[in-house]
């Protein structure tokens, strides 16, 4: 039971929706040994959120993501990367995923990927409620904490969902256009489910 909640608070920090579909050729993967177990990770969505205007709250999502979770025999020293295409952004407003992605925002060409791994997962008695980890968007590398909760389960099913969620500034990370229309604050909210 631990071990099943564990995989799947883990795959919880995908931070993107879809199959798993290399990206470019950045990404780190773990290195096995012999008491670890190498996972892909997928079935997980993301959406963030901000604030227009003080008002508004306008959101998207990522679409394309590659990730692996190296399962330690200790379960606190599990170990997750994953990287996501920054290039695969949606708001569902082709404009605005453009200006997202030139130079003026994102800058995919220059900062294509956003990752994370994580120091350390923090447990409660009833799983795992922190996953602590670095975020690293445009360059920049910053600590963050995902706080986890189980959000319900399918009525007659044994599926469970859960959710993380954690807020950071977009500034931090260097990305300060529109600071004067768009909050500085974003709301990363990450979701999954598991049978």
């Amino acid at each position: 039971m631990i071990r099943q909640l564990l995989r799947t608070m883990i795959a919880v920090l995908i931070l993107v929706p879809g199959a798993l579909v290399p990206v470019a050729a950045q990404t780190t993967e773990p290195n096995p040994e012999s008491e670890h177990e190498v996972l892909d990770l997928g079935n997980a969505s993301v959406r963030f959120q901000v604030r227009v205007f003080g008002l508004i709250r306008v959101g998207g999502h990522f679409e394309r993501l590659i990730g692996k979770l190296v399962n330690h025999a200790d379960r606190e020293a599990g170990r997750i990367h994953i990287c996501i295409d920054v290039s695969r952004i949606n708001i569902r407003d082709e404009i605005r995923d453009e200006f997202l992605r030139s130079p003026a925002f994102f800058n995919t060409e220059r900062y294509p990927q956003i990752t994370f791994s994580n120091s350390r997962l923090v447990l409660g008695k009833d799983g795992i409620e922190q996953i602590v980890g670095d975020l690293s968007l445009h360059g920049m590398t910053r600590p963050v904490v995902f706080n986890v909760e189980p959000v319900g389960s399918a009525q007659g099913m044994d599926t469970i969902s859960y959710q993380a969620k954690v807020t950071i500034k977009r500034s931090d990370f260097g990305l300060l256009s529109l600071r004067s229309i768009v909050s500085d604050e974003v709301e990363i909210i990450v979701a999954m489910q598991s049978n």
